[in-house]
């Protein structure tokens, strides 16, 4: 049930191009899960 439910979030959040990058991983949709580990993986060399 939990899953169904952010089902509908994701793809919401996912519509816009620049949402999924800005928004936390965790809300990321599993269908962004390459974008997501990507931009973590820019996010984590910006910090450096």
């Amino acid at each position: 049930a939990p899953a169904v439910v952010k089902m509908p979030a994701a793809s919401t959040n996912a519509a816009p191009p620049h949402l999924p990058v800005k928004a936390g991983s965790k809300k990321t949709p599993k269908n962004n899960v390459k974008d997501v580990k990507q931009g973590s993986i820019t996010a984590f060399f910006k910090k450096i």
